[in-house]
């Protein structure tokens, strides 16, 4: 049997998802991801307490939904591209550079850097609608593999942003 490793996401909540809220993989809240599926030698607890210093003074911003794509390696991923605005590029480009320094290690490594596509999966719980405006006040930590559980996922911390 294959051992599971620890794995974490980042991600800005665009619905209520309490700290501490577990749900089936499948079920994932509608989000906008800032950091794809990644290992990193820290636990949840450094994570959250570097993510926390990191964020210090980043303020709120508004993110608006672009137009609908559809990604993966056979293009079934049905996504809402977002306008790649300061705000957003901004805090996505202290979490990659910190990420990235701290030694994450990707699952899909192509799409971070200069390669991110800011973007909303389409969840069971909602979409976003092309022109769509988003405020955005946190940040997520997700824990990919909550008691050691692969079809599990757990909000694990969250950051409010000034």
């Amino acid at each position: 049997m294959e051992k599971l490793t620890q794995k974490w996401a980042i991600i800005s909540l665009l619905e209520n998802a309490p700290e501490g809220s577990e749900f089936y993989y499948t079920e994932f809240p509608l989000h906008v991801t800032l950091a794809g599926v990644f290992k990193i030698d820290k636990d949840g607890g450094c994570l959250a307490n570097k993510l926390t210093n990191l964020l210090v003074g980043q303020h709120s911003f508004e993110i608006e939904a672009d137009d609908k794509d559809m990604f993966g390696p056979n293009k079934d991923v049905a996504v809402m591209k977002i306008k790649k605005t300061t705000g957003l590029m901004d805090l996505y480009g202290k979490i990659y550079t910190w990420l990235d320094n701290s030694g994450a290690v990707y699952n899909e490594p192509t799409y971070q850097g200069k390669s991110y596509l800011p973007h909303s999966t389409f969840q069971k719980s909602g979409i976003l609608q092309s022109g769509e405006s988003k405020h955005i006040k946190s940040v997520s930590i997700v824990d990919l593999l909550p008691n050691n559980d692969g079809y599990q996922r757990k909000i694990f911390a969250t950051i409010e942003l000034a």
